[in-house]
């Protein structure tokens, strides 16, 4: 990691959040989101009973033992309908961080966006975003799904033995993890400024990686620690049951709102941190 230069990433972290500031817009497809999820929800807890079980005996919800026996009865008779809402919830999740990564993309070459540019870019690129959204999310999880599938079939064959090895594969995928998050840490960049088909925004996701080990590191440290802000953010959620109702209301809508701009911010800074890698690329070679 030679020549870094630290104010060169404290000016990128600030014209990220000023970049926030000015198109405050940015935001809106973080609240169809929520709202998205809301309604399904709802309607998900309807037509499966599940919400008139609670109303009838709300201990459940205090039960973690209780609320997993209910959910897995509900839905082992229901399963269709989780199915359905997987699937509605995913297609529309996919749909607006999409359009998210449009107006980013606007923002940053073009200083300002608009929802219609949003909606525009969610729908002519959706089949891009879901192929790759699933490929990242495949190489990310289903390498632990399956270290720790081995761990938990040890565990209850051997509790001695599977305790050992349900601590190590535990730490493999806890390394495994911190890697993949380091190797694929440009991924939605590059399918959202590049014209690459999904499998090419990988190939050049890690090309970029391997020629930008000391800017990707950096970025990497950066990112973390936004995502450890988030984290703090969510923590205060934790007093809800200890406080009054219109103040836990208050206190939640601020908390999502401070969690829609961290979140925000972070992509703002990983999209401009992919664009800052380029240019010096560029500057080099002439």
């Amino acid at each position: 990691m030679k020549h870094i230069r630290t104010q060169e990433y404290h000016r990128l972290v600030n014209q990220s959040y000023n970049l926030l500031k000015k198109n405050l817009v940015i935001m809106i497809p973080n609240v169809f989101m929520l709202f998205i999820t809301l309604l399904l929800s709802l309607i998900f807890l309807n037509v499966t009973g599940l919400i008139q079980i609670f109303l009838n005996n709300p201990n459940l919800l205090l039960s973690p033992a209780g609320l997993l026996a209910t959910l897995m009865e509900v839905l082992s008779k229901k399963w269709i309908y989780f199915i359905l809402y997987f699937l509605i919830e995913i297609d529309l999740e996919i749909f607006f961080v999409g359009m998210k990564y449009g107006m980013i993309r606007d923002i940053i070459l073009k200083g300002k966006t608009t929802l219609h540019s949003g909606f525009k870019y969610g729908f002519s690129h959706y089949l891009k975003i879901m192929s790759v959204t699933i490929i990242y999310y495949l190489m990310m999880f289903l390498p632990v799904i399956i270290l720790l599938g081995i761990g938990f079939n040890l565990l209850i064959r051997s509790e001695i033995f599977g305790t050992i090895i349900m601590g190590v594969l535990f730490l493999v995928s806890l390394v495994y993890l911190f890697h993949i998050t380091f190797r694929l840490l440009f991924v939605f960049p590059v399918m959202t400024f590049e014209h690459t088909t999904p499998l090419g925004t990988f190939k050049k996701d890690i090309h970029y990686v391997k020629t930008h080990i000391g800017h990707t590191f950096i970025a990497w440290i950066i990112f973390i620690v936004l995502g450890i802000l988030l984290v703090v953010i969510k923590s205060p959620t934790k007093l809800l049951p200890e406080i009054n109702l219109y103040l836990g209301i208050v206190l939640v809508i601020f908390l999502i709102c401070v969690e829609f701009m961290v979140s925000t911010w972070e992509h703002i800074f990983m999209f401009k941190a992919y664009l800052s890698g380029k240019k010096k690329i560029k500057k080099k070679s002439k």
